[in-house]
């Protein structure tokens, strides 16, 4: 009989060998992360094109839901959709009766303009939380003579259902332009002529570029002095009420455009316009090793229907 004690053999790593392996599992991390995470934010892209191709037949449907109103003489202009800082869809629809801070009816203005308001019945859509967009309007200048546009801006349908869009002209007189009671006032920022108040509110200076980053929930920036939540509402505030149109979107991942330095603050030194830097915009319609960095949904001034995605 073997009296000699059974030894147990043990087998483990050497350190050299769990150093390599955990060498391993980094690269490989480093590897796969950013292609899921690549992946993901392309997902999030898709359904935030599936969200604006759903929309937009909804806000065209209720552009013809509405009737002149011979009492004041003004005319029925339709619906959009207005696209927020906070990543919201709301549809909003003309409202005749809307009054300026004087308390005399846009429509009946001497330069008169369209006051738009909520529609009562449909809620707001919300798109993924790190994607962005912009609008797309035509212009005289810039590459491709296109103009991209920060949030908010709008979709706008006739009561036809035909696109209207166009590159503001600076006066409030131009009839392509949606105003939109921003702060839950009752009373949108026009004054009796061809004046209208395109600065930002709530304190912050009219020669501060726009970021619309301040006016997202999502972001670091946020609040910005003014925003927030309207108390009777519940509705996040938007910067001002002059709301460009335009002919499309851009939509793109935001933590890609951050990731190179960028962000959607408008260009030059002035609250006047929400024209995105040249540098973030040529980024939003070039590639990426032959991947566009955004995808474009433009409009039929026509018909009002999607055209391209």
């Amino acid at each position: 009989m073997n009296s000699r004690p059974y030894r147990w053999i043990v087998t483990a790593f050497t350190l050299v060998e769990l150093l390599v392996v955990l060498t391993v599992i980094v690269i490989v991390l480093g590897i796969v992360i950013p292609v899921v995470t690549t992946f993901l934010g392309r997902g999030e892209i898709e359904s935030a094109v599936n969200t604006i191709s759903v929309a937009a037949p909804t806000a065209r449907a209720y552009a013809g839901n509405g009737t002149d109103d011979a009492t004041i003489g003004a005319t029925y202009s339709g619906a959009a959709m207005l696209f927020t800082p906070a990543n919201e869809i709301r549809f909003v629809q003309n409202d005749q009766r809307a009054k300026s801070t004087g308390g005399n009816y846009l429509e009946a203005l001497g330069t008169p303009v369209n006051g738009y308001r909520d529609v009562t019945d449909l809620d707001y859509l919300k798109l993924p939380e790190d994607v962005g967009v912009v609008g797309i309007a035509r212009g005289a200048s810039g590459a491709g003579g296109l103009y991209l546009y920060a949030p908010p801006f709008a979709i706008r349908f006739n009561k036809n259902g035909g696109l209207v869009a166009g590159i503001s002209t600076g006066t409030a007189g131009d009839d392509r332009i949606v105003f939109y009671d921003a702060n839950y006032d009752g009373q949108y920022r026009v004054s009796a002529g061809a004046g209208y108040d395109r600065a930002t509110y709530y304190g912050q200076s009219s020669s501060a570029p726009y970021d619309p980053a301040g006016w997202d929930p999502s972001s670091y920036k946020y609040p910005a002095s003014g925003a927030g939540q309207d108390a009777n509402t519940g509705k996040y505030k938007l910067p001002f009420e002059y709301i460009e149109t335009v002919i499309g979107v851009a939509v793109f991942s935001k933590s890609e455009l951050e990731g190179q330095g960028l962000d959607l603050a408008s260009q030059g030194v002035t609250a006047t316009t929400t024209q995105v830097s040249n540098a973030t915009r040529n980024w939003i319609l070039s590639n990426t090793n032959g991947t566009p960095n955004s995808k474009i949904i433009l409009f039929s001034r026509l018909t009002g229907n999607i055209m391209r995605e």
